[in-house]
């Protein structure tokens, strides 16, 4: 009797760890594919970028940034820290949202326009894929999942490590010159070295 149960108790033992690493290797294959496969029309040569093929080795901060280039504050400071991090494998990327996208062709021109002027902006800009603005856009949607913060007003910040392996946010009163972001944007730059840009 003793030897019947030890020998069920073994079965059911063994039965227990293939099924426990069979879960964890599934559980890893699904963290491995979890990234968002994004892609957006870039702003200025209205060419579709894939955001895995171009921004999978960078430290990434995502902001959805309004058509209206209002906030002097937030344009300068994004474009400062590109400046200062983006030869260290860091970018800023400003996805665009509005609403009203009939006319948003024919508005980009002056918009890209006043943000050079007035703010030197020169990072990244797409055009946010949501069609009723930011809450139902696959990559913001993805974000606010990791994170864990709900993006509402303009400039809701997210930053993510390289290979999308981390996502920390950042709300929209949080200015560009924040320390506490530094000091995270600095964390995940010591990462492993990053390829040469070839931008």
């Amino acid at each position: 009797m003793n030897r019947e149960f030890s020998l069920k108790w073994r079965l059911n033992l063994h039965a227990f760890m293939v099924f426990s690493l069979a879960f964890f290797c599934i559980s890893l294959f699904v963290q491995a594919d979890s990234r968002p496969n994004y892609s957006a029309k870039d702003v200025r040569t209205h060419s579709t970028v894939n955001f895995n093929d171009r921004f999978n080795n960078e430290v990434l901060l995502i902001v959805n940034v309004p058509m209206d280039c209002k906030g002097k504050g937030q344009f300068l400071g994004l474009q400062k820290l590109y400046q200062r991090y983006r030869d260290k494998g860091f970018s800023v990327i400003g996805l665009i949202t509005n609403e009203f996208r009939p006319q948003i062709y024919t508005e980009m021109e002056p918009f890209l326009e006043e943000c050079k002027k007035r703010y030197q902006v020169s990072f990244p800009l797409f055009l946010s894929n949501g069609l009723s603005g930011v809450s139902d856009d696959p990559l913001f949607k993805w974000l606010e999942q990791v994170s864990g913060m709900p993006v509402r007003d303009d400039f809701s910040k997210y930053l993510v490590s390289r290979r999308w392996g981390t996502v920390k946010g950042f709300s929209h009163n949080s200015r560009p010159d924040d320390i506490k972001l530094a000091v995270e944007i600095g964390r995940l730059l010591k990462g492993p070295a990053h390829k040469k840009r070839s931008d």
